[in-house]
């Protein structure tokens, strides 16, 4: 009787611990599915606002039964992973939370607050999976690469088809170009006159927001195709069939890369460009530095592989990236000028509320009460993910939140020491800070808070 009830526990906790492991898997190939049901929908002046919209996410259903589950799995051995070496982050992270909740009862909208409350919650919480649970490495890459293969698809089919579909179920929406709100490119035709090209959105809210999510997530890949070739050089020296076959998935990998690389150029994102460029070459410069012939190799061949990609494109659609970098075209003017704009109402915002903030969630209806004459579509975020979380929650929050980012950076370091791979986690780190000195979707939108700290745990864990 004892020996068959250990042996039903034991087969429970193992049952327990791969539903965790598969569950994990398909979160983060979910991340970028937006299917979701409207709980209130937001508006100004007539038209439709996201940030004032309270939405459930299939994604949140998945991600709270899972961590309700692992909060009462008090055996899981992912748990008795020792404190101490958490503790300084746990603290920070603590804090911030506790400033978050606060700051649900400063905003004048409370059910906006507490909905943002919510969001951080689950986020923090795919965090934390990350960093504690017991997955393959290998599976959960894959998992991200069906997503960014997905999206990467669906948006340059997107690009070259002109026109983008409705379906509910994937949580797309509609983009026509010529429709206004719809986020394209002005370019003066051969025939005079001025023609409107549609970015590439995939499945996400902005193309901003798409072009960076693949940014990332190529540099995600890229340190795996680092540390694997790393890995199958140093374990198949003396076997020559299996190096051969590890070489030939490198360079499937790579063809992969390049296909992502098309696709961020479809979204013609400037900020997705420049954090792109910042992690790739960081990491050439680091593997410089270290002396890395390897990765410098692996690097180079990449680089080599999208320039190539990148001339063709470029041939064929070179006006429009020239329209977007140089930014003098009529709506590149508008949106610099929208940005700067956005810069000083959201230097007012903080100088009112600089040490509390205006709420978790309430940049936008503190926006409007202190400009409500202004059309529905002024209403934005200022795009800075430092300055919006200053007006949102004051300066111990922003302080708080620069800390994590710090102890990150500290981690990286450490695991440095053990993993010579670990340090090229360091551009990746500098390329999602670009992107949220230049943006806010990472602080603003529900993809993109879940998707921030889905990296910070990949930054953070050392598996």
């Amino acid at each position: 009787m004892i020996v068959g009830i250990i042996i039903i526990k034991s087969m429970l906790t193992k049952f327990f611990n791969k539903f965790l492991e598969y569950s994990v898997y398909l979160i983060v190939f979910l991340l970028p599915i937006q299917t979701r049901l409207f709980l209130r929908s937001g508006e100004i002046g007539g038209r439709y606002s996201e940030y004032l919209t309270i939405s459930l996410y299939g994604i949140d259903l998945l991600l709270f039964g899972v961590l309700i589950l692992y909060l009462f799995d008090l055996k899981n051995k992912a748990i008795k992973i020792q404190i101490n070496s958490f503790f300084s982050f746990t603290v920070v992270m603590g804090a911030l939370e506790f400033v978050y909740f606060m700051s649900i009862f400063l905003g004048d909208d409370r059910s906006l607050a507490f909905y943002t409350y919510t969001k951080f919650l689950l986020a923090i919480g795919l965090f934390w999976l990350i960093v504690k649970v017991n997955y393959k490495n290998f599976i959960l890459l894959w998992s991200l690469v069906a997503g960014l293969f997905f999206q990467a698809s669906l948006g340059i089919w997107q690009f070259l088809n002109q026109s983008s579909f409705a379906m509910k179920w994937l949580g797309m929406a509609e983009h026509i170009p010529f429709e206004g709100g719809t986020a394209v490119i002005e370019v003066l035709g051969e025939d005079g006159l001025w023609q409107r090209w549609l970015r590439s959105y995939g499945g996400l809210d902005h193309p901003n927001v798409y072009g960076g999510f693949l940014s990332l997530g190529f540099l995600v890949v890229l340190l795996a195709l680092v540390r694997r070739a790393k890995s199958d050089y140093r374990d198949y020296d003396n076997q020559g069939e299996q190096k051969n076959n590890a070489i030939k998935q490198e360079y499937l990998i790579m063809g992969f890369l390049c296909f992502l690389f098309a696709a961020i150029f479809f979204s013609f994102s400037r900020a997705a460009f420049l954090s792109f460029f910042v992690g790739i070459f960081g990491m050439l410069l680091l593997a410089i530095y270290r002396k890395d012939w390897l990765t410098q190799l692996n690097i180079l061949k990449i680089i080599l592989f999208s320039g190539v990609i990148f001339f063709v494109l470029y041939l064929n659609f070179g006006d429009l990236l020239s329209v977007r970098l140089e930014g003098e075209a009529r709506l590149e003017k508008m949106s610099n000028l929208e940005r700067v704009e956005s810069y000083k109402i959201a230097q007012g915002l903080i100088r009112d509320d600089w040490f509390l903030g205006v709420g978790a969630g309430n940049y936008i209806p503190t926006f409007q009460k202190n400009f409500p004459d202004k059309p529905g579509w002024y209403y934005q975020p200022v795009h800075n993910v430092f300055l919006l979380a200053w007006s949102e929650i004051g300066i111990i929050g922003l302080l708080l939140f620069i800390a994590i980012l710090q102890l990150v950076l500290r981690e990286i370091l450490q695991q440095s020491k053990q993993h010579d791979y670990a340090a090229y986690k360091i551009p990746i780190l500098f390329s999602l800070i670009v992107l949220m000195l230049f943006d806010h979707w990472l602080w603003s939108l529900h993809f993109g808070v879940i998707f921030f700290w889905f990296v910070l745990g990949f930054l953070y864990s050392n598996k």
